[in-house]
């Protein structure tokens, strides 16, 4: 793994990992790297959850896109993937079913082995928003009731 890869993991996957499994009880860490990054012991909807960080210090809220890669909707029908901004305070949540192969985009990659990279896109108008992260906004109650509401 290349020394910007090492630092984006540190600096980003780690405290989203760590603020998943701080508020979502039930939640551990993937010991398999290649695999999705945390699993969800016991969840009877879900059992998957992919983190990604977005460290733009606006939160792209401006945009009505979030975007995941082509190469994360590997993970089965039963993953939620969280969107965390740069502080860990705020998150989009969307599960697998959402990302639609008919709404991709291609993009030049920043941190790839590629030259471009697929992109799924998704609508904010289509995904959970949680504004401030604690352990009422942001548990396995609400993932659970998300996921279900997306997932009929």
């Amino acid at each position: 793994m290349s020394d910007i890869l090492i630092k984006l993991h540190t600096n980003h996957d780690e405290p989203a990992r760590q603020t998943t499994i701080k508020y979502i009880e039930g939640v551990t860490t993937n010991s398999d790297k290649y695999g999705v990054d945390l699993l969800y012991i016991g969840g009877l909807y879900f059992n998957k959850i992919e983190v990604q960080v977005l460290t733009y210090k606006h939160f792209i809220t401006y945009l009505d896109v979030l975007t995941v890669f082509k190469r994360k909707d590997r993970y089965d029908l039963k993953t939620l993937y969280i969107t965390y901004n740069f502080n860990f305070t705020s998150c989009y949540v969307f599960s697998r079913s959402q990302l639609d192969p008919l709404k991709f985009m291609m993009s030049p990659a920043r941190y790839s082995v590629r030259r471009e990279d697929f992109l799924y896109m998704i609508e904010k108008k289509d995904v959970l928003f949680i504004k401030n992260i604690n352990e009422n906004t942001f548990n396995k109650d609400i993932l659970e009731a998300f996921y279900i509401s997306k997932n009929k």
